[in-house]
This record gives C-alpha cells, sequence and structure tokens, in this order.
C-alpha cells in the first residue's frame, strides 16, 4: 500500500480513506455542532425557555438520529474515500445531512401530530430544526477531514509541558529515597 503523507490509512488510491475512529469523531461533532444549531435557531425566536424546551427534545432525539443515520453516512465516506474532491464530499454530505433531518422531523412530527390536520405555520416552525444538519453535517465532516490530514502530515500532537512534573517528580523521589521519614 503506497502511504501518504505518513498516513497508515490514507494511500494515493484511496486519499479519503479514514478509520472508524475519525469517522465516530465526525459524527459526535455533526451531533455537538446540531445542539448548538438547535440553541441558536430557538433563541432566534426569542425566548431562553423555548431554548431550554428545544435542547430537551433535541438532546435525546438527534442522538438517536446520529445512530441510525451513522451507518448510512459511513457507507457514503466509503464509496468516496477514493475521491479526492472535497467538493464532491461536502455536497453528499450535505445531501446525507437534508435527508436525514428531514426523515427525522418527518417522524418525529409523526410520532406526536397528525400532519394532514396541522397549521402549515407550525410546520413552518420546526424547518429550521431540520435543515440545519444539511449544514452542520459537511462542517463536521470537513472539519474532521482538516485534523485528520493535519495530524496525518504533522504526527501526533506533542505533549503539553507540563510545569509541575519537576515538583512532583522530586517529590517522588524524596518518597521513594527516604521512605522510613
Amino acid at each position: 500500500m503506497d502511504i501518504v503523507d505518513g498516513s497508515p490509512r490514507r494511500s494515493w488510491r484511496e486519499p479519503m480513506a479514514f478509520g472508524l475512529g475519525e469517522f465516530c469523531r465526525g459524527a459526535l461533532r455533526a451531533w455537538a455542532w446540531y445542539l448548538l444549531s438547535v440553541a441558536v435557531v430557538a433563541a432566534a425566536y426569542g425566548s431562553i425557555n423555548l431554548v431550554v424546551m428545544a435542547l430537551m427534545w433535541a438532546t435525546p432525539i438527534s442522538f438517536v438520529a446520529t445512530l441510525v443515520w451513522a451507518p448510512v453516512a459511513y457507507a457514503v465516506g466509503r464509496v468516496l474515500r477514493r475521491v479526492r474532491r472535497t467538493s464532491t464530499h461536502v455536497i453528499a454530505f450535505t445531501a446525507v445531512g437534508a435527508v436525514s433531518g428531514a426523515v427525522t422531523m418527518c417522524l418525529f412530527l409523526l410520532a406526536f401530530n397528525d400532519l394532514s390536520s396541522a397549521d402549515p405555520s407550525g410546520l413552518a416552525f420546526f424547518a429550521p430544526f431540520a435543515l440545519t444538519p444539511s449544514v452542520v453535517v459537511p462542517l463536521a465532516w470537513w472539519r474532521t477531514m482538516r485534523l485528520a490530514l493535519r495530524a496525518d502530515r504533522d504526527g501526533p500532537p506533542a505533549p503539553r509541558p507540563d510545569p509541575d512534573a519537576r515538583a512532583e517528580d522530586a517529590a517522588v523521589i524524596r518518597l521513594t529515597e527516604n521512605p522510613g521519614s
């Protein structure tokens, strides 16, 4: 296998290959950004109570939706692992986000309402919550891709300096050298 920039996963034949850990980080990033977008959209409606209520509903429902739609996103990613063009991936993951958001919102509304008798203005209230996955899913993919490629290029991150390490080491040495004192 031809290694690209030191990555054990990405090669010249599969420049956008990814590991399960990278995929899971991307899925969790999309879920977290969706929750942030729910809070922003709810705040735009003008009430902190609405933000709290929206997050109370969105957190468990979107987590389940993330678990349900993750295999679809994984399959799309696997199909596109040989495609180097970022725009192709962004378009594909925008479609995954749009479909997952629309289907999940329709199922949510069907579970709690009869859509045939629903007020169109009430349904319009939910549209931004259904559309935000079409933004956050490709953004989460893009961010995860950038971090993975940067890690391939730069190697693992350098350990952060620990300012207390010298004092801690000295204390351990004192305790081990003089166990009786």
